[in-house]
């Protein structure tokens, strides 16, 4: 029998109460605070200019409300169907619904993401903002 982590993942990050508990773990783990205040303020330094970004593994919307708040618009991308409920709830009660699009899947089986025609200058991943070069 072949196992398929992706198919692991999709599982996992699709049950019912991952989103409460993300959306927890980011307010209360003194780890998680730490680490958004500062992958934040080395997005501010780099914000200047961009216009659109893509936020893979995009969860509950930590860093995609956040860039919507400052005018970007944002392609959010996870894995997790109640995740993306949850931020796109998010985006409608604080208005920022209409700076974002939300999609459902893996950036692994999107070819979309690079034929779209939408270029995203910046991507923003787990680890932070990664600059891409203009085309």
């Amino acid at each position: 029998m072949t196992v398929n982590s992706e198919d692991i993942a999709e599982r996992f990050w699709n049950l019912a109460q991952k989103p409460s508990e993300e959306t927890r773990r980011e307010q209360l783990f003194l780890d998680d605070v730490i680490h958004k205040a500062h992958v934040e303020r080395e997005i501010e330094a780099r914000l200047d200019g961009v216009e659109a970004a893509l936020d893979v593994g995009a969860g509950t919307g930590r860093f995609s409300l956040w860039l919507a708040t400052r005018g970007v618009r944002v392609t959010h991308l996870d894995i997790s169907v109640g995740m993306i409920e949850r931020a796109h709830h998010d985006a409608v009660r604080a208005g920022l619904a209409e700076r974002l699009t939300f999609r459902a899947g893996s950036a692994g089986r999107h070819r979309w993401l690079f034929t779209s025609g939408v270029r995203p200058r910046d991507l923003l991943g787990r680890t932070g903002l990664v600059r891409l070069p203009s085309s």
